[in-house]
């Protein structure tokens, strides 16, 4: 079988909107678009993109997502395979400030594409850091130690109508 990312994400998408439908009130799907453009320390030109998809389910938030085209494998998955190099990190666009969470990656042969995922139980500051879009997702690489790709996890609901941020933290429309 081949792998397909953006099929996987598509059946994340469907399993996240079935499960939104019996969500409690401070609980969300949140939704990010990673690019090179988006790292705050100094934009990354690249070809690589990864996108991501959050349950926030009573203070428990779930991460999956996947990446392709990166220009060389994650920073530390010889040193740390359960850590490679994908984090959760505090800061809105364009800040960058503690890494919070490692996230777990599954790599292909070439090691430029795969999947990721982590589950992590939020303190009560991180659950609003992440609803006022103060926390975002970034992947480190051999070849980009301080990050190849970021993007910030934004609500997917129905006002959002699908919108994520890019470089210059200027909102795409679906």
């Amino acid at each position: 079988m081949v792998w397909r990312p953006p099929v996987l994400m598509f059946l994340l998408f469907l399993v996240f909107g079935i499960v939104g439908q019996v969500l409690g009130e401070d609980d969300g799907i949140f939704h990010a678009v990673l690019l090179g453009a988006n790292v705050s320390e100094r934009a990354v030109d690249t070809g690589a993109s990864a996108q991501a998809t959050a349950l926030l389910n009573d203070r428990t938030l779930t991460v999956h997502g996947s990446f392709q085209g990166l220009a060389s494998g994650l920073r530390d998955m010889a040193e740390t395979p359960d850590n490679p190099g994908i984090v959760l990190q505090e800061g809105v666009h364009g800040q960058s400030d503690a890494a919070l969470y490692g996230l777990a990656a599954d790599v292909g042969i070439d090691h430029s594409t795969g999947l990721f995922h982590g589950r992590f139980h939020l303190t009560r500051t991180e659950v609003q850091q992440l609803k006022d879009g103060a926390l975002h997702l970034k992947i480190l690489t051999r070849d980009h130690p301080d990050g190849e790709l970021r993007g910030q996890l934004v609500p997917l609901d129905a006002g959002s109508h699908g919108r994520v941020l890019r470089g210059g933290g200027e909102v795409l429309a679906p």
